[in-house]
């Protein structure tokens, strides 16, 4: 019985499965959890950290949001972003649920090292978002290296897979997610991924 549910459950993940992919990050990563920290040190001294699902489902929902109102909406109206909402209602909004199931699984991170250093260099920004994290400083710095790996669920039967997997990947290693995206941290490289909507 256990083995039927089993196989059942692995089936229905594989019907709704339309992405799953490892990734890498290529510059600093500066998430943070509810009380803004980018990681913990367990008490066997394993560095947690956190990668949001809800913020790359955020992030991926302002890129689709900005490009399609610069290419399909009227010249005229480029700042409204009314049509552009409705067209991306699949990502979910204030009333309607997500189309698209996003799992971060197998996080692993790799805390910085060079400190001292890195405070040097760090740009203004970076200073003046450490300088209210004076008495622990240190779990707010950002990570030299993060991995993780992601599936994404298409549970509503759209068809709009090629345009989630394709703007995930670009959102990832271009726009970046967690803080200082402006200034190029955050960024992740696939090493890995299988889809049916871009091939393998």
């Amino acid at each position: 019985m256990v083995n039927e549910v089993k196989k059942l459950i692995n089936g229905l993940i594989d019907k709704y499965k339309i992405f799953e992919g490892e990734f890498k990050s290529v510059t600093y990563y500066w998430g943070g959890d509810y009380e803004e920290k980018t990681y913990r040190v367990s008490k066997g001294g394993t560095i947690i950290c956190r990668v949001s699902e809800n913020e790359i489902i955020g992030r991926l929902r302002w890129f689709l949001r900005t490009v399609y109102a610069r290419f399909s909406v009227d010249k005229d109206h480029l700042n409204d972003y009314g049509k552009a909402d409705s067209f991306l209602s699949f990502l979910g909004n204030e009333s309607v649920k997500s189309s698209y199931l996003f799992r971060v699984e197998d996080v692993k991170c790799e805390e910085l090292k060079g400190k001292e250093e890195f405070e040097e260099n760090m740009p203004a920004r970076v200073k003046l978002a450490l300088l209210k994290y004076k008495s622990e400083k240190e779990y707010h710095y950002p990570l030299a290296s993060v991995t993780f790996s992601l599936k994404i669920f298409n549970t509503a039967n759209e068809n709009k897979d090629f345009l989630v997997v394709g703007g995930t990947i670009l959102t990832l290693a271009y726009l970046g997610i967690g803080k200082a995206t402006s200034r190029g941290f955050g960024r992740f490289y696939p090493t890995r991924w299988e889809s049916k909507s871009l091939g393998d």
